[in-house]
């Protein structure tokens, strides 16, 4: 009996020293710690047996949020507007580059209502009108779905 759990306790200490050893190479990491660029937690934290172990101050699944990160929402904001209503910040070509051609992991789709699940944003356009949309995350395609509303609320004209 007491030769098993010898055994059994020198085969843990290995497998959690393996472990952390590739994961600290950086030759073996699970998926499920990888963030949309591929970075281990976020750059904010330690990949043990497949989940993250978040630095103070950093959570989320893969350590995304910390107070001081910028949303997701203010991210694509800039994108949704210009592929969608051709209004915003960017121009044409910064456009193309930045949301288009670039972003080949965020898929853009116009919607008539939000029929699956995301985060919901909100904000108002150049033109003082209200646009919707949503993103959510997809492990299995390794990519991200917005999803924007096609048209925009406006106020009625006030006389």
């Amino acid at each position: 009996m007491k030769v098993f759990n010898v055994i059994l306790l020198v085969t843990m200490v290995t497998l959690v020293k393996g472990a952390a050893t590739n994961i600290a190479e950086g030759d073996t990491v699970e998926e499920s710690c990888l963030d949309f660029w591929g970075n281990v937690c976020s750059n904010r934290g330690v990949c043990t047996f497949g989940v993250c172990r978040c630095d103070e101050g950093a959570w989320g699944k893969v350590c995304e949020d910390t107070p001081n990160s910028v949303g997701w929402c203010e991210r694509l904001k800039p994108c949704v507007q210009c592929m969608q209503f051709n209004s915003g910040p960017l121009t044409h070509e910064e456009c193309y580059h930045q949301c288009e051609h670039e972003s080949s992991r965020t898929v853009f789709h116009v919607v008539a209502d939000f029929s699956e699940d995301g985060k919901g944003c909100r904000f108002l356009d150049d033109d003082d009108c209200m646009f919707q949309f949503t993103y959510a995350f997809r492990p299995e395609e390794k990519d991200m779905i917005v999803n924007t509303l096609r048209d925009k609320e406006c106020a009625p004209p006030r006389w």
